[in-house]
């Protein structure tokens, strides 16, 4: 019996749309929400399945799932508004924003580290409660508590706890709005983009449960730099209501396809989205030049890094030079290409492991790249 998929779908990019269901057919989603934009404009914006693991209540048009690490694209995006004002400095100092993270030798780290994953403050040693960050104060006190790993700016470890932290404690510092508070002001309302970090407790029941089986790719083998960060936590427990009513601007974005696809939509139109501005072309620029491209200390993979986002590259094939890429734990993928202006976001709650070989999403973005660079 055939998935039933709800949306709608223009014919050039009925392939994706194909390929969406057959995930289903093949057993291999829950829920799962997929979506193109083109030129600004939604061509492809499909959900199905179910929200609980039950399979008692169906995927909506506006059922949200948490995103793991695609939440860092959103982060990333609020620190481009205040580098994009000049409230930001690359160069500068993360003590000239805040001073308490100075502690134990970590005044030598500049912004640019942060966003080259080279700060040498990945995860929390020894670790350390994983409730510590439902309380924003605690989290950031126990960052700048941290010695250093290495010395900044010597090598890009994938800081996959602690980028939404340190990149979220400068925007606040800077704007006097937390992250969450940030990015709705700044860019969600204003794009009209379904995307929360510190979900609203009103939007609680139309969240999707986590189907974690299939578990998370582990970075590396015990006692391994990478094993060292993702085990830098006592275990987490995401079905927790905290751990979605907080915010984790590394891991807790709740949101969908849809919404992935309108914020990756912004660096696809130059900065421009459904008619704000919310970043300068020149500040694309920016986020699309390569800043490091080498292997990461975390991860064990090569990666070519913009501001902060994956670049084109020969171990992750985009549609070109104006390309940028990130996911999350367990599958969900943000896709866009500035020359040929088009976006994708993919967002379910079926976690499978797998960096770039999921069974769904490699498909997926093989489809994408071929549709667009034929259109």
């Amino acid at each position: 019996m055939s998935a039933e998929i709800h949306g709608h779908c223009e014919p050039e990019f009925q392939r994706m749309a194909d390929l969406f269901a057959h995930n289903f057919d093949e057993g291999l989603e829950l829920g799962a929400s997929l979506a193109v934009t083109l030129e600004g404009e939604l061509v492809l914006d499909l959900w199905g399945g179910y929200q609980d693991l039950e399979r008692t209540r169906p995927w909506q048009e506006d059922t949200l799932t948490i995103v793991f690490s695609s939440t860092k694209f959103a982060t990333s995006l609020c620190a481009y508004v205040l580098i994009d004002q000049g409230k930001l400095d690359l160069d500068a100092r993360v003590t000239d924003y805040w001073p308490e993270f100075a502690a134990k030798g970590k005044d030598k780290v500049r912004v640019k580290h942060l966003f080259t994953h080279s700060a040498g403050v990945p995860a929390f040693d020894p670790p350390i409660p994983f409730a510590t960050q439902y309380d924003w104060q605690a989290i950031t006190a126990a960052v700048a508590d941290q010695d250093l790993w290495w010395e900044p700016g010597t090598q890009s470890g994938y800081h996959a706890i602690t980028y939404g932290v340190l990149v979220g404690e400068l925007v606040r510092r800077i704007s006097g709005r937390t992250l969450g508070q940030f990015l709705k002001a700044e860019i969600t309302s204003k794009i009209g983009a379904d995307f929360q970090i510190g979900l609203d407790p009103a939007d609680v029941l139309r969240c999707a449960a986590i189907d974690s089986d299939d578990g998370v790719t582990p970075y590396g083998e015990p006692g391994t730099l990478g094993a060292r960060v993702q085990e830098c936590f006592t275990p987490p427990e995401w079905e927790v209501p905290a751990c979605v009513l907080c915010e984790m601007p590394s891991s807790n974005g709740m949101c969908n396809g849809r919404s992935l696809a309108q914020l990756s939509g912004i660096v696809a139109m130059n900065g421009e989205f459904n008619g704000q501005r919310i970043l300068s072309p020149e500040m694309i620029d920016l986020v699309l030049t390569e800043t490091v491209y080498t292997r990461d200390a975390v991860v064990g993979e090569s990666i070519r890094w913009g501001l902060g986002l994956g670049l084109h590259s020969a171990e992750f094939e985009c549609l070109g030079e104006g390309s940028m890429h990130w996911g999350g734990a367990g599958g969900s993928m943000i896709l866009a290409d500035r020359d040929y202006r088009v976006s994708m976001g993919y967002a379910m709650n079926r976690m499978i492991s797998g960096f770039s070989d999921d069974p769904r999403t490699a498909p997926l973005h093989r489809a994408f790249n071929e549709i667009v660079r034929a259109l």
